[in-house]
């Protein structure tokens, strides 16, 4: 699907699926890596599926913040295949000009007329928010910045600690297998012993069996502190290792200030460990709580049914903090569940105090400020959105009066050559210029509305036919020339331009197989 979309689309192009995320890791690890960096071939998640990841990948991956979208939602399949069972029957022989390009006036209609109205209502509301709050365009890029950098670390343990962290674990374990090292040397010499003093000296009524049980004890006794010289050795090592990584000159010993602080870091490293994860779990679920406010009772299910399930997570997660919290000294307040799994806002969470990323205070925490920061993504897609508008209404605009020049072409050669299907084709166009004068009409629609930026004159194809100058229209006797033997030079034309007759045999071709028609 990738290297098919990668060869027919041009220039920067996207996809959307449930999974677009992780498929775009994939795609980057893949052979068409190279093709789709070179085109800026991106994947994105769908808007209503999208809103089940956490919300570190909604921040880069929904369609509501992803750059030059638009307002597309890429739900068209959800849409489609809900209702597509009844018409199946009427349009499984359709073409694809039926199934889709006559919809086309419909379909720019009604984007234009939805990003004109987010543009006019949600422009004026962010505008008096702005307003009301004092707050600026470079506030909220600020509050942009921050809220990325803090979920992208969100969760993250700090890196100061770590060296030093390993360096005491090694020196505890060092200490552990030299201690158990001395317990494996007494209890092997011990054995020595007394198998010297019970085989050597020749005791009376020693038999050969407990001899061998006695030769056995001694060889697991030898075995267990011969692995734990080996283990003593291997520790020392990594010792030394983590000594010269850290340019330690004199190796710490209990009681130094460094071991000690490091030592106390490692007993609350669990307690830190169980916060960060309560932590991230719990501000995603409030951001997702957010998006509740979406109308629609099936996108209100969907997601409460994932926060149960991430409710879950946090449930658990709140029993490990529990556990890590009373092992310290002293023993920190535990967590109550029933309270915690009511909180509304990040504010009402009192336990955020405790964690080392507190953001309680900054603005873009506060509901309010985040409703600024949705209408100002939402404003942004809707102005994608117009510019796309303008260039698929002039394309369609183009494609209608080129299609008319050929047309005139065809059926003025397929007239002076007395071809038997000029009739077929001549049905064929009226049928066609029907279509088309519908299609101009939404155009003239798209023209007249308030707020439109398009240019209101037609485009010129890239490879073609030719181009004829031609001003924009509302009705299609106008667009549409109906006598063959107004332009003179028509055959001449057509005799020199190699790939107009390519066009029309393509279309003769095209006519003689429908049976339809």
């Amino acid at each position: 699907m990738v290297a098919k979309a990668l060869d027919v689309l041009d220039g920067r192009s996207a996809v959307a699926s449930d999974i677009g995320c992780a498929f775009r890791v994939t795609v980057h690890n893949s052979s068409l890596a190279p093709a789709v960096l070179e085109k800026k071939f991106d994947f994105l998640v769908n808007a209503f599926h999208g809103y089940s990841h956490n919300y570190q990948c909604q921040r880069k991956n929904h369609p509501s913040v992803f750059e030059g979208i638009g307002l597309r939602d890429f739900e068209t399949c959800e849409r489609i295949f809900s209702s597509s069972n009844g018409l199946a029957s009427g349009t499984q022989h359709a073409s694809a000009f039926r199934r889709d390009l006559c919809n086309l006036g419909t379909f720019l209609l009604g984007n234009y007329k939805q990003a004109l109205d987010v543009l006019e209502n949600d422009s004026r509301a962010l505008e008096e928010s702005k307003q009301q709050f004092n707050v600026s365009d470079e506030d909220m890029d600020r509050w942009e910045k921050e809220q990325a950098d803090f979920f992208a670390r969100l969760g993250e343990e700090p890196e100061t600690n770590t060296l030093r962290i390993e360096y005491v674990e090694l020196l505890q374990a060092l200490q552990a297998a030299r201690t158990d090292k001395s317990k494996c040397d007494s209890s092997y010499f011990d054995c020595l012993e007394d198998s010297e003093s019970t085989f050597v000296s020749e005791t009376p009524g020693v038999t050969s069996r407990a001899y061998a049980a006695a030769t056995s004890a001694t060889m697991r006794l030898e075995t267990q502190r011969r692995v734990a010289i080996e283990r003593c050795d291997s520790l020392l090592r990594d010792v030394v290792d983590m000594e010269c990584r850290l340019g330690i000159t004199q190796r710490w010993i209990p009681g130094d200030a460094t071991y000690s602080e490091t030592l106390k870091y490692i007993v609350e490293r669990a307690y830190h460990r169980a916060i960060d994860k309560l932590h991230k779990l719990v501000i995603q679920r409030l951001f997702e709580l957010h998006k509740l406010n979406i109308a629609g009772y099936k996108m209100r299910t969907h997601i409460a049914k994932l926060l149960q399930t991430r409710s879950k997570a946090i449930r658990r997660a709140v029993d490990s903090y529990n556990t890590a919290a009373s092992r310290l000294t002293p023993p920190r307040e535990k967590l109550d569940w029933a309270k915690m799994s009511q909180c509304g806002y990040i504010e009402e969470l009192t336990m955020l105090r405790s964690t080392r990323n507190d953001i309680r205070d900054k603005p873009w925490v506060k509901p309010v400020y985040r409703e600024m920061l949705k209408l100002r993504h939402r404003i942004a897609r809707a102005k994608e959105e117009i510019t796309r508008c303008n260039v698929e209404t002039c394309r369609v605009y183009t494609a209608i009066y080129d299609e008319t020049e050929l047309f005139s072409k065809v059926t003025t050669q397929l007239g002076v050559s007395n071809d038997p299907l000029v009739g077929p084709v001549r049905d064929f166009i009226t049928r066609r210029i029907g279509i088309n004068s519908s299609l101009l009409n939404y155009i003239q629609k798209i023209y007249s509305l308030v707020g439109f930026t398009g240019e209101r004159t037609r485009g010129i194809r890239a490879v073609g036919h030719g181009t004829m100058d031609v001003g924009p229209t509302s009705s299609a006797e106008d667009a549409i020339p109906t006598n063959p033997d107004d332009d003179e030079d028509d055959e001449d034309v057509f005799d020199e331009d190699e790939e107009f007759q390519q066009e029309m045999r393509g279309l003769e071709t095209f006519l003689s197989n429908l049976d339809i028609l």
